[in-house]
C-alpha cells in the first residue's frame, strides 16, 4: 500500500472513530438559547395611575448536552426605542429586573423546551390623550445557567398603547 493511500485510509479511520464518539464521548455538545419573543402589543385602559400587567415571553432552549442543565436565573431589561403621540416618557428610558416565574426550571439531556414567562409591566392613561399614543420597548435577557450564561434580544418589540 502506497503512504497517501495509507494516510488517507488512517484519515477515514480517525474520522468514522470521531464521529461515532461524538454522541458518547460529548464532542460538539452545547446548550443554546435562541428565539426570544414577547406579546407584542397591550392598550393600557383608560383613566388608571400604575396599572399592572404581564407581558408574556418565552425563550427557546435546545440541550445538545449529555447533562440535564438548570436555569438558574433570568433578569430582563427593557429600553424605550420608540415613542408617538403624548407618550410621557422618554426616548432611551430602561427599566428591567429579575423574573420570578419561570418553566420549566431545567432542560433534560438532549431535549428542546421552550421557557415561560412573564414580565411585569404597568401604565397610566390619565383619559386626557387625544391622539394615536405608544411606547415601543426593546427587550433583552440575561438567562443564567448551569451551562453558561447567555445574553440574548427579543425577536420583536413591545408597542404600551395609550388611546
Amino acid at each position: 500500500m502506497s503512504r497517501p493511500a495509507l494516510r488517507l485510509g488512517v484519515t477515514y479511520l480517525v474520522a468514522a472513530a470521531v464521529g461515532a464518539c461524538a454522541p458518547i464521548c460529548g464532542i460538539g455538545s452545547h446548550f443554546t438559547l435562541s428565539s426570544a419573543r414577547v406579546d407584542s402589543t397591550y392598550t393600557c385602559p383608560k383613566q388608571v395611575t400604575n396599572h399592572p400587567y404581564d407581558v408574556n415571553a418565552t425563550i427557546d432552549a435546545d440541550n445538545f448536552t449529555n447533562n440535564t442543565v438548570t436555569i438558574r436565573s433570568i433578569a430582563e431589561t427593557d429600553t424605550a426605542v420608540a415613542i408617538h403621540g403624548d407618550w410621557n416618557g422618554e426616548l432611551g428610558a430602561k427599566g428591567g429586573g429579575s423574573v420570578a416565574d419561570y418553566s420549566p426550571r431545567s432542560i433534560g439531556a438532549g431535549s428542546k423546551a421552550t421557557i415561560r414567562f412573564r414580565i411585569p409591566f404597568q401604565c397610566t392613561d390619565q383619559g386626557t390623550i387625544t391622539s394615536s399614543t405608544y411606547g415601543e420597548f426593546k427587550v433583552a435577557f440575561t438567562v443564567t445557567t448551569s451551562a453558561g450564561t447567555f445574553k440574548l434580544d427579543s425577536a420583536n418589540k413591545h408597542r404600551l398603547i395609550t388611546p
